[in-house]
């Protein structure tokens, strides 16, 4: 019986921690749309804006936003599924603890540099 309670808190804090962010999309767009340089968010919305071409037909760049937040979703969605195959695998073969670890010192330096 506990372990239903630990599989669905751990759910919970997944989708939880996946939806945390949607409310900032707009403002995380807007920050780096005004970065002219940063060639990764302008290669994402050529992209983005070709699709809608693709799909829409519109000439109305407000739709971008909306796909430009469906893709960075599926994008987040789709690197954890790589990674967490990834890591689980290193961690059948070293260990759950020291892949942790190091998955965690990995976080913090990344946070530390930016």
């Amino acid at each position: 019986m506990e372990q239903k309670y630990v599989a669905f808190i751990s759910l919970f804090l997944d989708l939880f921690a996946f939806t945390l962010i949607l409310p900032l999309f707009p403002k995380i767009f807007d920050f780096y749309a005004s970065k002219k340089d940063d060639l990764t968010y302008n290669l994402l919305e050529n992209s983005v804006d070709e699709y809608r071409k693709l799909i829409a037909h519109s000439t109305d760049r407000s739709l971008n936003s909306v796909l430009f937040g469906g893709l960075i979703g599926s994008l987040f969605s789709f690197l954890q599924f790589v990674s967490s195959t990834l890591i689980g695998a290193a961690s059948d073969l070293y260990g759950r603890k020291p892949i942790l670890l190091l998955a965690m010192v990995i976080l913090i330096f990344v946070v530390a540099v930016n």
